[in-house]
């Protein structure tokens, strides 16, 4: 029997000329069975991009605690790599997802982006989210989902801690023709929180429509006028840095 896992929500971080997957934040965590907490696990070389390869140390505050990681995208559970107090050594860019185990309790987990390239530098850094499927629920779902994203944009700070532009690539909510355009407002709430969050509100902000996203009237509708297009087919051109995009 195949021993599936689920892999975490995909959060691009893109440049010109070089690129990381980055994956955070969701998929089910084993529950715990006692009242205790069990910090999460920290690196011992900060995430971010690096010319060389880099050695990272795992390690938690509380004592005692099994660490458990992967390497491939997924969320670490007791069948990952345990770590064993020999350093993890990165010669390609990688996420380190962590999570620590003690007494059957289950810590927070967490992602580190390392991104391992030559000296060349990209032109513009840019972070692309594509099929985002957003939308409202119960306040714990929503809570949830506030959650994760806060995770995302953490995880994207550590890489690029000023890109040049988000670039939102399109089904940001999940209409399937019944009616959910109005999804995204809470989408564009969400977002708005994290950009402000980050002291990002400025950062241009385009995002290219998806088959999943309603309408055009709709998407003009909810988010602010400069992050879309006054184009009724929905599609424009940007120059962003000097250089022109069309989404």
């Amino acid at each position: 029997m195949l021993n599936a896992k689920k892999f975490v929500s995909a959060f691009l971080a893109c440049t010109i000329a070089t690129s990381v997957v980055i994956s955070t934040g969701a998929g089910s965590i084993p529950a715990a069975i006692a009242a205790a907490t069990v910090d999460t696990p920290v690196v011992s070389v900060p995430a971010g991009r690096y010319e060389q390869s880099v050695t990272v140390a795992l390690s938690s505050t509380t004592s005692g605690a099994d660490i458990y990681y992967t390497l491939d995208g997924t969320m670490p559970d007791e069948t990952s790599l345990k770590f064993n107090g020999t350093p993890i050594v990165l010669k390609e860019s990688t996420n380190i997802s962590v999570i620590a185990l003690k007494d059957g309790v289950w810590s927070k987990p967490a992602t580190y982006g390392y991104i391992i390239k030559t000296t060349e530098k990209p032109l513009l850094k840019f972070a692309a989210m594509s099929d985002i499927h957003v939308g409202p629920g119960t306040e714990a779902e929503n809570a949830k989902t506030r959650a994760r994203y806060a995770s995302n944009f953490d995880v994207l700070s550590s890489i690029f801690p000023n890109p040049d532009a988000i670039v939102i690539a399109g089904d940001i909510i999940n209409d399937n023709g019944d009616g959910k355009g109005p999804d995204h407002q809470f989408a564009r709430d969400v977002l708005q929180e994290q950009l402000a969050r980050k002291n990002w509100s400025g950062m241009p902000v385009q995002i290219a429509i998806g088959n999943h996203d309603a309408s055009v009237a709709e998407v003009k509708n909810y988010y602010p006028a400069e992050w879309f297009t006054d184009q009724p087919n929905g599609y424009y051109e940007k120059t962003i840095g000097g250089y022109s995009f069309s989404f």
